[in-house]
């Protein structure tokens, strides 16, 4: 599998590629008998060489939410307000990732 082929993988070009591309997944079998890890960090997880490997893109999860997102992506929003109405047209200034955290753990265990 070449590089290339990888890139024709990706869901879209993002400005992250062009500073990071993939490279060609490590070979993860010698590194389970190894004693300590590689310097890069690949194959650090047997399973994904990539996972904490340095020079390498994150995936992301969520859609993208900056400061200014009030339009792109109203229903993270309305998650990160519980408890208060909120509509798309509503601008709404992001939390701190703790209040982000405690809020989601309340939701979960209110389910």
């Amino acid at each position: 599998m070449s590089v290339q082929s990888l890139e024709e993988q990706l869901p879209m070009p993002t400005s992250v590629l062009d500073q990071c591309p993939f490279r060609i997944a490590p070979n993860c079998s010698q590194a389970a008998m190894s004693r300590y890890r590689n310097i890069d960090g690949s194959c650090n997880n047997l399973n994904n060489g990539f996972w904490g490997a340095a020079f390498t893109p994150f995936e992301r999860m969520l859609p993208a939410m900056y400061d200014y997102c009030k339009e792109y992506c109203p229903f993270i929003v309305k998650v990160l307000t519980v408890g208060k109405e909120t509509s798309s047209s509503e601008y709404t200034r992001l939390q701190s990732e703790s209040k982000i955290s405690v809020t989601i753990l309340l939701l979960i265990a209110n389910i």
